[in-house]
């Protein structure tokens, strides 16, 4: 009194061929995706903006690289105005930074 449904033999090589072909496909689509991820990662390396100022001649002190970067951030320095409608730019205040100073000891002497 058992309905036992019979799976002809023919079915069944079409369904492990079926599912050898899919894994081998997703074998090749995750290989794929995997170049292309490397590929647009090496892209936005290369691309990224280099933020490295080219110092051509000269000495090129801390307080004259301090005020290139307050330069480079100031609104004003893109010759965007503050939308109050005067002309005038006005200087904006330095962020704030500590000044550092140190010597080394003479002739041996610990400080």
């Amino acid at each position: 009194m058992e309905n036992h449904q019979r799976i002809p033999i023919r079915k069944m090589r079409k369904y492990f061929k079926g599912t050898v072909a899919q894994s081998f496909e997703l074998n090749v689509t995750k290989g794929e995706l995997q170049e292309a991820t490397k590929a647009a990662n090496a892209r936005k390396k290369r691309q990224q903006v280099d933020r490295r100022h080219v110092q051509t001649g000269g000495v090129l002190y801390a307080s004259d690289a301090r005020a290139a970067v307050l330069a480079k951030d100031s609104p004003f320095a893109k010759g965007t105005s503050d939308g109050a409608g005067d002309t005038q730019s006005q200087p904006s205040e330095p962020a704030p930074f500590t000044i550092i100073q140190w010597q080394m000891p003479k002739n041996g002497q610990e400080r």
